[in-house]
């Protein structure tokens, strides 16, 4: 099971970081505990929450993504560190790309996760919409591990599908990512995931901000999400 807060929050985390990998080598390591605990009860108040009903189909009822999408509703609700992290752990989508995932919301505003990246599933998410030969190329050219650790701080908002992002730190591994090259791609990952938003059908993000210590979120999502799980 999937929810689109999720894709919205963690490609974010995701995709700031591929371009730095071209780049970098880094070690594994375990993610960072950011001391985030949810149980069964922060799951179901977070499904109930997102409004979105996720269904299950095989892969030969759908497009090589392995979801699609169906219907339209108004969203406005919240969500806490231990919700949205237990909304990320329980995602059974076949190319769901980070596991033993930690998000927390700050009360300053900013965000932290960590988790586990599974570069293989990126690769084949970001291959949807956008060739990936060449991102490939430069993993098995500098041997890059393909399930390191990351961790990322920072902030993001979202108005009238405009993303804005303000990372503070990005590590892969215990390797941290220098701003210069942050700063660089920071503008190609705003549109990027700007792009997969659009890509959505009737998927319109009003606002998004993490004001509160809590995720807010004012939206138009899809009524039903089918996608094929693991």
């Amino acid at each position: 099971m999937k929810t689109f807060i999720k894709i919205v929050l963690f490609i974010i985390a995701l995709l700031i970081v591929v371009p730095a990998l071209l780049f970098q080598y880094f070690f594994n390591s375990s993610p960072r505990d950011l001391g985030v605990k949810y149980t069964d009860a922060d799951r179901a108040l977070a499904y109930t929450n997102n409004g979105v009903e996720s269904l299950i189909i095989t892969p030969i009822q759908n497009d090589p993504r392995g979801m699609k999408y169906e219907g339209k509703k108004d969203i406005k609700t919240t969500f806490t560190s231990a919700e949205i992290t237990a909304l990320n752990n329980s995602v059974t989508w076949i190319n769901y790309p980070v596991s033993n995932v930690q998000i927390k919301i700050n009360p300053d505003g900013t965000g932290e996760a960590s988790g586990v990246l599974d570069i293989k599933k990126i690769l084949s998410w970001v291959s949807f919409t956008h060739p990936v030969a060449e991102i490939e190329a430069k993993v098995n050219e500098y041997k890059i591990g393909f399930n390191p650790s990351f961790y990322l701080k920072g902030g993001v908002s979202v108005v009238n599908n405009k993303v804005t992002l303000t990372p503070q730190t990005i590590e892969v591994g215990r390797f941290v990512i220098p701003q210069n090259i942050v700063a660089d791609n920071k503008s190609n990952v705003e549109n990027f995931i700007e792009d997969r938003i659009n890509y959505v059908p009737n998927f319109y993000v009003k606002s998004l901000n993490l004001d509160g210590g809590k995720v807010n979120i004012d939206a138009t999502v899809p009524e039903k999400q089918y996608s094929v799980q693991k």
